[in-house]
């Protein structure tokens, strides 16, 4: 049995995700120059529906939700060569953030 290489990048072909095009994506992924030591696999259902077309990059742990054709060069370029996820896309059930935006430096005067 062979192994897998050490990077995998599994797009989701379940069928809600292939609605939203996910077929394409693996197409366009499995045809694009990919960094050494990095794969692109159809996977079964990756359990989330609701943000197809989805994706999972092993052995990162990186969720990726909603993904299009646009996001193909730059999942490429910016995650699999330079280690940068794409943040627009990282899927918040496994990427939250606590981040607060700015607040005033003085409480809003309340009318009277």
């Amino acid at each position: 049995m062979s192994q897998p290489p050490p990077r995998c990048l599994w797009i989701c072909q379940a069928e809600t995700c292939q609605l939203r095009g996910s077929a394409a994506l693996l197409a366009a992924l499995q045809a694009s120059a990919l960094p050494d030591g990095t794969a692109v696999a159809a996977s079964g259902c990756l359990g989330q529906c609701s943000t197809g077309p989805s994706a999972r990059v092993t052995p990162d742990e990186t969720w990726y939700c909603r993904l299009t054709l646009d996001d193909i060069t730059p999942l490429i370029e910016n995650h699999l060569r330079d280690g940068h996820p794409l943040t627009h896309r990282l899927n918040p059930r496994f990427h939250f953030s606590f981040s607060m935006p700015p607040q005033p430096a003085s409480p809003p005067d309340l009318p009277a």
